[in-house]
């Protein structure tokens, strides 16, 4: 005696990312002297369906922490630190910002590195010494001039010029004495 029958089939436990599942299938005969027979299949792991990867800075840009998250199991996360490096990319001067790029790489390849930047504050101009330039000496009948100019000690820009006279100087009295005649 022979029979063939229509198998009927379930999971009997789902796959998830990590674990495989079970698919059971049964045949069940119209000929009671056929016993049920059911064998069972394996159902691959799905694997990380993993979402788009965050990247979170800490306060004062040491380190950058990467994360992403299955999109299959929320619980299923992957996150790493990565301590960062930085230098300056565009120097202050004493009238402009400067610039420093912070970056952070990491060893997990399905992170991207990072890298962001700071604004480094206007160093502002450093006052010198006042310089005297361009001195006129009086005269008994004319005061005199000069300029004090002040310049920065970082890029030598003047920062400010101003004009100061010099007090006439007093006459003095000039005596001739009295030359002796000659011959001649």
């Amino acid at each position: 005696e022979t029979e063939t029958a229509k198998t009927t089939n379930s999971v009997t436990k789902e796959a998830t990312c990590e674990e495989v599942g079970e698919r059971t299938y049964t045949a069940t005969f119209a000929n009671e002297v056929f016993a049920q027979q059911t064998t069972t299949e394996e159902i691959p792991a799905l694997g990380h369906d993993w979402g788009e990867a965050t990247y979170t800075w800490n306060e004062d840009k040491t380190e950058c922490t990467a994360e992403r998250v299955c999109t299959r199991d929320a619980s299923h996360k992957e996150t790493e630190t990565a301590k960062t490096t930085n230098s300056v990319t565009k120097e202050a001067t004493c009238e402009q910002t400067g610039e420093r790029t912070y970056t952070a790489t990491f060893t997990n390849e399905a992170f991207a590195e990072q890298t962001t930047t700071e604004e480094i504050p206007a160093i502002g101009h450093k006052a010198g010494q006042a310089v005297e330039e361009n001195r006129v000496e009086s005269t008994c009948t004319q005061e005199g001039h000069y300029d004090e100019a002040i310049y920065c000690t970082v890029c030598n820009k003047e920062m400010s010029r101003e004009t100061k006279t010099i007090a006439k100087k007093a006459h003095t009295e000039v005596i001739d004495e009295a030359v002796e005649p000659t011959c001649e």
